[in-house]
């Protein structure tokens, strides 16, 4: 992603075959394609997928700038218990009462009841 232009780096085909240097950019890249709901990608989706998953603390920092990431990351349900807690406190911090709001809703959904003891409340 290149703030300057607004563009993303886009790769049909295997994210593992791309070099080191390029797969966090194009992964974030598929990210923002699937929420723009390109198709081309359809037949890589899965491995894109299987990649995210494996490799989701990779991207936190991502979601906390990048909307379309932390979207993404909450559509997909991929974001596992302790990394959807710690970006609860991000936002929180931040005042984004949006993004709380998403994240308590995802941990509620996915997770059960928050209960009252907890410091999002």
């Amino acid at each position: 992603y290149d703030e300057r232009t607004d563009l993303h780096l886009v790769y049909i085909g295997n994210p593992a075959d791309l070099p080191d240097q390029y797969r966090h950019d194009v992964i974030k890249g598929f990210m923002y394609a699937d929420g723009q709901g390109i198709t081309e990608l359809s037949q890589w989706r899965e491995r894109y997928l299987a990649y995210i998953k494996d490799q989701v603390s990779d991207f936190i920092s991502d979601v906390q700038r990048e909307r379309p990431v932390r979207q993404f990351l909450i559509k997909e349900e991929l974001l596992n218990e302790e990394n959807s807690r710690r970006l609860l406190d991000h936002y929180g911090k931040k005042n984004d009462t949006e993004a709380k709001a998403l994240l308590l809703q995802y941990i509620h959904d996915k997770y059960g009841s928050l209960g009252g003891s907890d410091p999002a409340f």
